[in-house]
Protein backbone atom coordinates (compact mmCIF):
# COMPACT_ATOMS: atom_id res chain seq x y z
CA UNK A 1 0.00 0.00 0.00
CA UNK A 2 1.39 3.35 -1.03
CA UNK A 3 1.79 5.77 1.86
CA UNK A 4 1.44 9.46 1.17
CA UNK A 5 3.13 11.65 3.75
CA UNK A 6 2.94 15.40 3.77
CA UNK A 7 5.89 16.62 5.80
CA UNK A 8 5.35 20.18 6.86
CA UNK A 9 8.81 21.52 7.26
CA UNK A 10 7.79 23.42 10.34
CA UNK A 11 7.89 20.03 12.08
CA UNK A 12 11.48 19.60 10.92
CA UNK A 13 13.09 22.96 11.78
CA UNK A 14 16.38 22.12 10.06
CA UNK A 15 14.52 21.83 6.75
CA UNK A 16 12.21 24.79 7.31
CA UNK A 17 12.66 27.85 5.18
CA UNK A 18 10.28 30.62 6.23
CA UNK A 19 6.78 29.26 5.57
CA UNK A 20 7.73 26.93 2.72
CA UNK A 21 6.84 23.27 2.94
CA UNK A 22 7.92 20.24 0.96
CA UNK A 23 5.67 17.40 -0.09
CA UNK A 24 7.13 13.92 0.25
CA UNK A 25 5.54 10.83 -1.32
CA UNK A 26 7.06 7.38 -0.77
CA UNK A 27 6.13 3.72 -0.38
CA UNK A 28 7.62 3.74 3.12
CA UNK A 29 8.53 6.54 5.51
CA UNK A 30 10.02 6.00 8.96
CA UNK A 31 11.70 7.94 11.72
CA UNK A 32 14.97 6.45 12.89
CA UNK A 33 15.30 7.74 16.43
CA UNK A 34 14.51 11.42 16.74
CA UNK A 35 16.89 12.80 14.17
CA UNK A 36 16.61 10.79 10.92
CA UNK A 37 13.78 10.54 8.41
CA UNK A 38 14.08 7.66 5.94
CA UNK A 39 11.85 7.54 2.86
CA UNK A 40 12.18 4.57 0.52
CA UNK A 41 10.50 3.13 -2.55
CA UNK A 42 9.28 5.43 -5.33
CA UNK A 43 10.29 8.57 -3.46
CA UNK A 44 9.15 11.93 -4.84
CA UNK A 45 9.74 15.33 -3.24
CA UNK A 46 8.14 18.56 -4.46
CA UNK A 47 9.64 21.81 -3.19
CA UNK A 48 9.47 25.37 -4.59
CA UNK A 49 8.66 24.25 -8.14
CA UNK A 50 11.33 21.55 -8.24
CA UNK A 51 10.73 17.80 -8.20
CA UNK A 52 13.12 15.11 -7.02
CA UNK A 53 12.59 11.37 -7.51
CA UNK A 54 14.79 8.63 -6.07
CA UNK A 55 14.82 5.14 -4.57
CA UNK A 56 15.67 6.33 -1.07
CA UNK A 57 16.24 9.59 0.79
CA UNK A 58 17.69 9.81 4.27
CA UNK A 59 17.43 13.19 5.98
CA UNK A 60 19.93 13.46 8.83
CA UNK A 61 18.91 16.38 11.05
CA UNK A 62 22.17 16.77 13.04
CA UNK A 63 24.26 17.16 9.85
CA UNK A 64 21.40 18.85 7.92
CA UNK A 65 22.07 16.62 4.89
CA UNK A 66 20.15 14.43 2.49
CA UNK A 67 21.75 11.15 1.42
CA UNK A 68 19.99 10.11 -1.76
CA UNK A 69 20.13 6.73 -3.49
CA UNK A 70 19.24 6.65 -7.17
CA UNK A 71 18.42 6.59 -9.80
CA UNK A 72 17.98 10.27 -8.95
CA UNK A 73 16.13 12.75 -11.17
CA UNK A 74 15.87 16.42 -10.19
CA UNK A 75 13.69 18.62 -12.40
CA UNK A 76 14.28 22.29 -11.50
CA UNK A 77 11.62 24.96 -11.78
CA UNK A 78 13.59 26.47 -14.71
CA UNK A 79 13.48 23.16 -16.63
CA UNK A 80 17.06 22.06 -15.94
CA UNK A 81 17.26 18.29 -15.53
CA UNK A 82 19.84 16.70 -13.26
CA UNK A 83 20.29 12.94 -12.91
CA UNK A 84 22.68 10.89 -10.76
CA UNK A 85 23.32 7.49 -9.23
CA UNK A 86 23.77 8.85 -5.68
CA UNK A 87 24.11 12.17 -3.88
CA UNK A 88 24.74 13.94 -0.61
CA UNK A 89 23.04 17.34 -0.68
CA UNK A 90 21.70 20.03 1.60
CA UNK A 91 17.90 20.13 2.04
CA UNK A 92 17.51 22.91 -0.57
CA UNK A 93 19.48 20.80 -3.13
CA UNK A 94 21.86 23.73 -3.65
CA UNK A 95 25.11 22.35 -2.18
CA UNK A 96 26.64 18.90 -2.19
CA UNK A 97 28.05 16.12 -4.33
CA UNK A 98 26.38 13.97 -6.99
CA UNK A 99 28.03 10.80 -8.32
CA UNK A 100 27.76 9.55 -11.93
CA UNK A 101 25.67 12.54 -12.84
CA UNK A 102 24.53 14.61 -15.79
CA UNK A 103 22.89 17.98 -16.35
CA UNK A 104 20.59 18.61 -19.32
CA UNK A 105 20.26 22.30 -20.17
CA UNK A 106 17.26 23.59 -22.10
CA UNK A 107 16.71 20.08 -23.53
CA UNK A 108 19.64 20.79 -25.85
CA UNK A 109 22.98 20.25 -24.11
CA UNK A 110 23.94 17.31 -21.93
CA UNK A 111 26.89 17.55 -19.53
CA UNK A 112 27.80 14.10 -18.17
CA UNK A 113 30.42 13.68 -15.44
CA UNK A 114 31.84 11.26 -12.93
CA UNK A 115 31.06 13.76 -10.18
CA UNK A 116 29.29 17.09 -9.81
CA UNK A 117 29.96 19.43 -6.89
CA UNK A 118 27.15 21.96 -6.36
CA UNK A 119 27.94 25.20 -4.53
CA UNK A 120 25.87 28.21 -3.50
CA UNK A 121 22.92 27.00 -5.58
CA UNK A 122 24.72 28.64 -8.49
CA UNK A 123 27.87 26.74 -9.43
CA UNK A 124 28.10 23.14 -10.60
CA UNK A 125 31.67 21.87 -11.00
CA UNK A 126 31.91 18.73 -13.13
CA UNK A 127 34.90 16.39 -13.34
CA UNK A 128 35.91 14.28 -16.36
CA UNK A 129 33.06 15.70 -18.40
CA UNK A 130 31.52 14.99 -21.77
CA UNK A 131 29.32 17.67 -23.34
CA UNK A 132 27.10 16.83 -26.32
CA UNK A 133 23.64 17.40 -27.76
CA UNK A 134 23.16 13.65 -28.11
CA UNK A 135 20.50 12.29 -25.75
CA UNK A 136 21.23 8.59 -26.11
CA UNK A 137 23.69 7.69 -28.81
CA UNK A 138 23.53 3.94 -28.28
CA UNK A 139 26.78 2.20 -29.14
CA UNK A 140 27.87 4.83 -31.69
CA UNK A 141 29.90 7.86 -30.61
CA UNK A 142 28.00 11.17 -30.81
CA UNK A 143 28.35 13.32 -33.92
CA UNK A 144 30.15 15.94 -31.83
CA UNK A 145 31.39 16.03 -28.28
CA UNK A 146 33.51 18.21 -26.02
CA UNK A 147 35.52 16.29 -23.44
CA UNK A 148 37.01 18.28 -20.60
CA UNK A 149 38.98 17.64 -17.47
CA UNK A 150 36.80 20.12 -15.57
CA UNK A 151 33.67 22.13 -16.35
CA UNK A 152 32.05 24.86 -14.27
CA UNK A 153 28.44 25.72 -14.99
CA UNK A 154 27.37 29.09 -13.57
CA UNK A 155 23.56 28.97 -13.46
CA UNK A 156 23.23 32.64 -12.52
CA UNK A 157 25.42 33.97 -15.33
CA UNK A 158 24.26 31.14 -17.64
CA UNK A 159 27.81 30.37 -18.75
CA UNK A 160 29.73 27.10 -19.12
CA UNK A 161 33.50 27.18 -18.57
CA UNK A 162 35.66 24.31 -19.87
CA UNK A 163 39.23 23.50 -18.78
CA UNK A 164 41.55 21.28 -20.81
CA UNK A 165 38.88 20.67 -23.48
CA UNK A 166 39.04 18.56 -26.63
CA UNK A 167 36.47 18.97 -29.38
CA UNK A 168 35.73 15.64 -31.09
CA UNK A 169 33.77 14.63 -34.18
CA UNK A 170 32.67 10.97 -34.20
CA UNK A 171 35.18 10.38 -31.38
CA UNK A 172 38.09 11.76 -33.39
CA UNK A 173 39.92 14.66 -31.68
CA UNK A 174 39.72 17.76 -33.90
CA UNK A 175 41.27 20.44 -31.67
CA UNK A 176 42.27 21.12 -28.07
CA UNK A 177 41.71 24.27 -26.03
CA UNK A 178 43.17 24.93 -22.58
CA UNK A 179 40.11 27.07 -21.74
CA UNK A 180 36.79 27.66 -23.41
CA UNK A 181 33.51 29.38 -22.52
CA UNK A 182 30.05 28.70 -23.97
CA UNK A 183 26.71 30.32 -23.19
CA UNK A 184 23.88 28.31 -21.70
CA UNK A 185 21.65 27.07 -24.60
CA UNK A 186 18.74 28.96 -23.03
CA UNK A 187 20.42 32.28 -23.95
CA UNK A 188 20.23 31.60 -27.67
Amino acid sequence: MRIVLFVLLLCWPALAVAQNAATLVADRVELNGEDQLIASGNVAVLFEGSQLTASQIIFDQPSDTLRIVGPIVIQSADGTLLTADSATLDPRLENGILQSARIVLDQQLQLAANQIDRREGRFSQLYKTSATSCRVCGTRPPLWEIRAERVIYDAQEQQIYFRNATFRVRDIPVFWLPRMRLPDPALQ
